[in-house]
């Protein structure tokens, strides 16, 4: 017989297995690549190290100003820089506990025109816009962010409401998690 025709020798189950745990091993190493790969492209920043400056004073106090002239009770505004950018964000705190009642939509459009007003009067380069509401015991019910310039063109009729609040992001977590414990409470 020659060498051509002799039969292979069976390789057996553990070949099987041996190879088996080669591909998943493969299998895992490219899931943990990906997971990376997405994570380092995909992930932004943590808020804390972008909004970690020290507070512009003088936004700050022009901001709450305006909210005392519009007799918004209960809200405060702090500007911090953006760190890596040019421009700062407003973080307003609408905070029931401390007396705040709402404004109705009329004077939320009058405030968001004297903030716009403030902004670009006193060249404090807001571009980014958050409000932070808290309820009547101080907990963070909902925050939500948008831009500057979505704000300017909301103010000036150019966009409705339904396209600021889509140009708008949401953390209603407490929120809905608020309205869970609120529904047990209730069945």
């Amino acid at each position: 017989m020659s060498e051509e025709t002799q039969p292979q020798p069976r390789r057996g189950c553990w070949h099987v297995i041996k190879l088996g745990c080669l591909g998943l091993i493969g299998l895992i190493a490219v899931v943990v690549v990906g997971v990376l790969v997405v994570n380092a492209f995909f992930s932004g920043p943590d808020a804390r190290e972008v909004y970690s400056g020290t507070p512009d004073p003088v936004a700050t106090a022009r901001l709450n100003q305006e909210l005392a002239n519009h007799g918004l009770t209960g809200a405060s505004a702090l500007v911090i820089p953006i760190k890596g950018q040019n421009g700062q964000i407003a973080i307003f705190t609408l905070d029931e506990s401390q007396g705040f009642q709402g404004s109705g939509q009329a004077g939320l459009d009058a405030f968001t025109r004297s903030l716009l007003t403030a902004n670009s009067e006193g060249g404090h380069n807001i571009s980014q816009v958050a409000v932070d509401y808290r309820g009547p015991d101080g907990e963070n019910l909902f925050t939500v962010a948008t831009d500057q310039a979505t704000l300017e063109a909301y103010a000036n009729g150019q966009i409705t409401r339904q396209e600021m609040l889509a140009n708008t992001d949401a953390n209603l977590s407490n929120l809905l998690a608020a309205f869970d414990i609120y529904q047990e409470g209730g069945q």
